[in-house]
């Protein structure tokens, strides 16, 4: 995302997290292009962003429905003919 901003890649960053960790690279890039919009993809449950970003940053929820839709198959076969299942706590 820094390297993004810092470079001109892209017209926007999306982060998909709410972990507190990111903070130092949000600021970085507000910083860096200050323009450049900054949105935080929040997982189902989760609250936004907890630092005040001065309104640079647009934080939303991802619906749970979207992430359900998104899922891999329960089981897939490789191109080893190994079989990977789904974690079951992934399985709803």
């Amino acid at each position: 995302m820094t390297m993004d901003a810092a470079s001109g890649y892209g017209d926007m960053s999306v982060l998909l997290s709410t972990d507190t960790d990111f903070r130092p690279a949000v600021e970085a890039s507000l910083r860096l292009a200050p323009a450049r919009p900054v949105l935080i993809a929040c997982p189902p449950g989760r609250v936004g962003p907890k630092h005040d970003f001065s309104g640079q940053v647009i934080a939303f929820a991802i619906p749970e429905e979207h992430l359900e839709a998104s899922l891999l198959p329960v089981e897939v076969t490789g191109p080893d003919r190994r079989t990977y299942k789904r974690p079951d706590k992934w399985s709803g």
